[in-house]
């Protein structure tokens, strides 16, 4: 494995993702998780934008820390924690449900809001250039791309109607919904886990101003949901237009 930060600094994160967005800090839910994570816990880290970039699992995002690499979102935060010795003080009940529902999100949700992101011609054509597909192609990719996603998530498992799809991701986010409650994060007064999951799936449409199905469930049946990731992109991605409350559409 070749490190591609070769001039690193001690205890630095490099973190590995796609280009940035106008409008939140990544289109992919998994760059934003691990980038949460980040901030929130004050880790010295650097950004490293490159859509070519992939760890020895092919993916993105990773981290690079002390000459050492460390692949998907999954075992990037528990490495973290346990480096820069981030204490779990949940109960034992409250980490279970809450781990439960980060899997959930990181499977579960993301599968399903893929599905609602590609039947959206106008998301696909304002994603592709995001990640590196020239606008020229743009005409022929953006069905090619629906067909495949939408092939890839009835494979996986999903093989249901539209309706039944939306039966699943209501009751997910009813779940997280309930568990959440009034509360400021999952963790309560302090984020966990879970809200960096959370956050980065359901931030990576609501922000985003090519409608989906999934911004109307949202805005329907899950206000609070809406209130806490509005206060944490205030909070944690003041910087971007998603922590302004900014959803001006850009025309690609």
């Amino acid at each position: 494995m070749k490190i591609l930060k070769e001039d690193w600094e001690k205890d630095v994160v490099y973190l590995y993702q796609f280009k940035r967005n106008p409008y939140i800090p990544n289109l992919s839910p998994f760059c934003m998780k691990v980038e949460l994570f980040l901030r929130a816990n004050n880790i010295p880290h650097q950004v490293i934008e490159n859509n070519k970039a992939r760890s020895t699992k092919g993916q993105l995002p990773f981290i690079e820390l002390n000459g050492k690499q460390i692949a998907d979102s999954e075992f990037i935060v528990y490495e973290l924690s346990e480096k820069f010795n981030i204490q779990n003080t949940l109960s034992s009940e409250k980490s279970g449900s809450l781990r439960a529902i980060t899997r959930v999100f990181d499977v579960e949700v993301s599968t399903l809001l893929s599905y609602y992101k590609v039947k959206s011609a106008e998301f696909v054509r304002g994603f592709l250039p995001g990640v590196g597909i020239p606008k020229f192609l743009l005409p022929i990719i953006v069905p090619l791309a629906q067909w495949f996603v939408k092939r890839s998530i009835k494979k996986s498992g999903y093989n249901h109607s539209d309706s039944e799809l939306k039966e699943i991701l209501v009751r997910d986010l009813k779940a997280a919904s309930d568990i959440l409650g009034s509360d400021k994060f999952f963790g309560g007064e302090k984020m966990a886990f879970a809200d960096c999951a959370v956050f980065g799936q359901l931030a990576s449409v609501y922000f985003i101003p090519w409608e989906t199905e999934a911004h109307e469930i949202l805005r329907t049946d899950f206000p609070n949901l809406i209130k806490y990731i509005e206060n944490i992109a205030a909070i944690y991605f003041a910087d971007f237009p998603c922590g302004q409350n900014e959803k001006k559409k850009i025309e690609f």
